[in-house]
């Protein structure tokens, strides 16, 4: 799966709402980890917070829109 087709999957991800973050901000290796976390948790059907690594987390704290 490209990386392009990868963010276009994790854009849409959410349900409800605008994502929050710039994911075209985020490097490839940062992007293939959010969609790791976003696999495992889709194959567990387990809320995706349970997954989210630390390092993942401070780079979409990087990428957070702010109003």
């Amino acid at each position: 799966m490209s990386l392009e087709t990868r963010l276009q999957r994790l854009e849409r991800a959410p349900q409800s709402g605008e994502l929050p973050y710039d994911l075209t901000l985020l490097t490839d290796a940062e992007l293939l980890a959010l969609e790791e976390c976003f696999s495992k948790a889709d194959a567990r059907g387990l809320p995706l917070a349970q997954y989210i690594t630390p390092e993942v987390y401070a780079a979409l704290q990087r990428v957070e829109r702010h109003a």
